[in-house]
């Protein structure tokens, strides 16, 4: 290249520079992020959960991590340059799965309690203001506790426990006294297998409420506090299949709180708006990836409604869902007739996404050609209730989805055949029914009375 080519060159990048960063289309704040190569400091066995806080007084953050297998937690003081100190750590009960942290004895150290599955138990260490924690106090839950909150139940400053027993189907309430110390556990009945929680007010009487969540019931229960640390008999409204995580937020701007839950095995999230009284009406449901265990709710495009992020465990990816004042995601239940639904979950296991061309198509012929017949909706129906624990088997395995794809690739080819010629595919079905059924004829005539 000449030197004038070269300098021309240059002139015109330098050109295309200006005219991006003027233009907004690339600034140096918004170019681009990067972090540093990943900085790993040694925990306990199993760490499940954790959460940052100062500990000590300082402004730096401090690292607290639940080890469900070494039975402790572990603290690693932060340094305010972003790195942490060597990890202390302070025994809890038997397999610690949830943690929180507050002030329960009215200092201004944080303290710490942790659920312990497998002890029925919650530990209580009281933070000492320097980073350390004394020794653990344990009180009884239900069976099972697998998450917990804390707040005032009966209107004094004192923080209060609430605890999800999954194996006993119930809340224990434990009121806390201000020191530090809990009282004796009251049960709450939920539905069936309670996996998760969340407190607020729902029916605006300045009194704290609760919502559960209830995986093998598919359902949330709501139970309404009466604000003496009690709750009222609980009332179940119907979520997606396996709901597994909750989100509380006003999510259609009338300023009442609605709930949004995950669906591990429906592969969506359901919404349900709130009446102001404690009440939902029924759910909506939205198409996610597969296997959605968590979520996060907050504005991504400036708008005055929340979006959705979901996490998708065995799809390996998050969903996006922007608010809208239309359904676009919305998924018809089964039988309903309805279409767009993302639910072809073996299909989607094995293809890795619900946007897959092969997909697409099985969804557009079940739209088409099974929900508007009963002998299709039944199949449909059926197909719901007994495929999603094996999509979520397929999904996990590469070898299971390259061996599904390719039985589904002349599944496939059939169904585009009879979208765009019904009567060449009910022949190409009844081709292939009678050549399944030739070797049976076959068998049954040479192992019949006459030939035996």
């Amino acid at each position: 290249m000449s030197t004038v080519h070269r300098r021309v060159a240059q002139a015109c990048l330098v050109g295309m520079l200006i005219l991006a960063s003027s233009s907004g289309i690339m600034r140096p704040s918004e170019a681009a992020v990067f972090f540093a190569p990943a900085v790993n400091p040694s925990t306990g066995l199993g760490p499940v959960a954790l959460v940052l806080a100062s500990l000590n007084g300082d402004a730096a953050p401090d690292l607290v991590v639940t080890n469900r297998d070494g039975n402790s937690v572990s603290v690693l003081l932060g340094d305010g340059t972003g790195g942490f100190g060597p990890k202390t750590d302070f025994p809890t009960g038997l397999t610690p799965v949830a943690m929180a942290l507050a002030s329960l004895n009215g200092d201004a150290a944080p303290d710490l309690v942790t659920a312990n599955l497998g002890a029925n138990t919650v530990s209580v260490l009281l933070g000492n203001g320097t980073g350390g924690f004394g020794p653990k106090t344990d009180f009884a839950t239900g069976l099972i506790p697998v998450a917990m909150a804390l707040t005032s139940l009966n209107g004094d400053a004192a923080p209060d426990l609430v605890v999800v027993n999954q194996a006993a189907n119930t809340v224990s309430v434990l009121l806390g006294d201000g020191a530090g110390v809990f009282g004796p556990k009251t049960d709450f009945a939920t539905g069936l297998t309670p996996v998760a929680i969340a407190l607020a007010d729902f029916n605006g009487d300045a009194r704290s409420d609760l919502v559960v969540v209830n995986r093998d019931a598919n359902s949330v229960s709501v139970l309404l506090g009466d604000g003496t640390g009690g709750f009222g008999p609980k009332r179940d409204f119907p979520t997606g299949l396996s709901p597994t995580f909750i989100a509380v937020r006003d999510l259609d701007g009338d300023n009442l709180l609605d709930v949004v839950t995950t669906n591990q095995d429906g592969n969506s999230v359901s919404v349900l708006l709130g009446d102001g009284t404690g009440s939902f009406g029924p759910k909506t449901d939205f198409a996610t990836g597969l296997s959605p265990v968590a979520l996060a709710l907050a504005s991504l495009n400036n708008e005055a409604r929340p979006d959705l992020v979901v996490a998708n465990q065995d799809g390996n990816s998050v969903s996006i869902l922007l608010s809208t004042t239309s359904s676009p995601g919305s998924v018809p239940q089964p039988g309903d007739g309805g279409s767009g639904s993302d639910l072809c979950f073996i299909a989607t296991a094995a293809f890795g996404s619900p946007l897959a061309p092969q997909v697409q198509l099985l969804r557009k012929f079940r739209d088409q050609d099974l929900l508007p017949f009963p002998a299709g909706r039944a199949f449909v129906s059926a197909y719901y209730a007994l495929s999603p624990p094996v999509a979520r088997v397929i999904a996990r395995s590469e070898i299971l989805r390259s061996v599904v794809r390719a039985a589904l690739i002349p599944v496939v080819w059939w169904a585009s055949l009879t979208l765009n010629s019904p009567r060449l595919g009910l022949g190409v079905l009844t081709v292939a029914l009678c050549l399944a059924l030739w070797p049976i004829r076959k068998l049954s005539r040479r192992t019949g009375p006459g030939n035996v």
